[in-house]
């Protein structure tokens, strides 16, 4: 009984590991690719890298410029110039509403991570 015990925690061990040794692999093979240095510096985004869906919004994105393009050769200049500027006022309007909510999301974080800490302190204070 002890004898299966055992052999079940290694293999629940093995499993609960492997993902630890895929990424230290995955690095090692990046930091020989690319250097050691480049590779410590942003280990994170070494080992969040998909190129199938890199590839896939490359492509996507090539397309879309495409058929823009196909589009604006049909309009008049003035035309073409009213739709670049609406495109880019629309872009802008997109970029500005993630970046807010990029910030509004840093806040929360900020605020949670702050509210242990004050809480502690709150507790002190009341001895």
């Amino acid at each position: 009984m002890i004898d299966a015990e055992q052999e079940h925690q290694a293999a629940r061990d093995a499993l609960l590991h492997r993902p630890e040794r895929a990424q230290t692999a995955r690095l090692a093979a990046y930091a020989r690719a690319f250097g050691a240095e480049t590779v410590i510096r942003n280990q994170q985004a070494y080992l969040t890298t998909n190129p199938a869906q890199q590839a896939a919004r490359a492509t996507k994105t090539a397309k879309q410029a495409r058929e823009e393009a196909k589009l604006l050769r049909t309009l008049t200049p003035a035309e073409a110039a009213e739709r670049i500027e609406q495109t880019r006022a629309a872009q802008a309007a997109r970029d500005a509403q993630q970046a807010e909510q990029r910030r509004a999301a840093l806040h929360d974080q900020s605020q949670h991570r702050a509210a242990p800490s004050q809480a502690a302190s709150d507790r002190g204070h009341s001895l």
